[in-house]
């Protein structure tokens, strides 16, 4: 199966592309900044070059571009943005081309209606947020058959080696089961 990975704020990066490696030779990255690597400083900057340039509405919709040309479907796997992106996608009745979900910390899927996925979806969301309330946002999509939820011991961040959340034995343990599910 083919995989997809859909980049967080800082986009295309040298460790997104590593990742992308470990996982799979077909996988494909889309991210908010064309393929351009933007060597962010901070994930401030990131978030602030993010909401001027795309959004999470632009981003589904460049995710959507990105879907209707792939040849089969793929398995998807989001970070942050990119899993809010995702869900977009997936809450749509007929997405194109998604066989399945796992979205990483897509916070912004709090602004977004609770509703039934059209494809299995996993949602990981870290051990807390600074704006919301995890336990809430998993209570209101608890219930929706093919939609798992599960909580980390990480913080928003803990997969990108850019954020300073990031987690590397978290890292490894994600990658190990991301690993499972695309070569299944």
């Amino acid at each position: 199966m083919n995989l997809l990975l859909v980049s967080d704020i800082f986009g295309r990066t040298e460790a997104l592309d590593a990742l992308a490696t470990r996982l799979s030779p077909k996988a494909l990255i889309v991210d908010p900044y064309n393929g351009q690597n933007m060597g962010f400083d901070t994930e401030a900057a990131a978030y602030a070059c993010f909401q001027e340039q795309l959004g999470v509405d632009r981003y589904a919709a460049l995710l959507r571009e990105q879907l209707s040309s792939t040849e089969a479907p793929c398995y998807a796997i989001g970070f942050s943005v990119g899993g809010a992106a995702l869900w977009l996608r997936v809450i749509d009745p007929s997405p194109p081309n998604i066989a399945g979900v796992t979205a990483y910390y897509g916070s912004q899927i709090r602004h977004m209606p609770p509703t039934q996925p059209s494809v299995p979806v996993e949602l990981v969301f870290p051990a807390s947020e600074a704006h919301f309330s995890i336990s809430a946002l998993m209570s209101s999509l608890s219930g929706f058959h093919d939609l798992s939820l599960r909580q980390t011991t990480g913080g928003h961040g803990f997969m990108n080696r850019l954020s300073e959340n990031f987690d590397e034995m978290l890292y490894e343990s994600e990658v190990s089961r991301l690993r499972e599910i695309v070569t299944a």
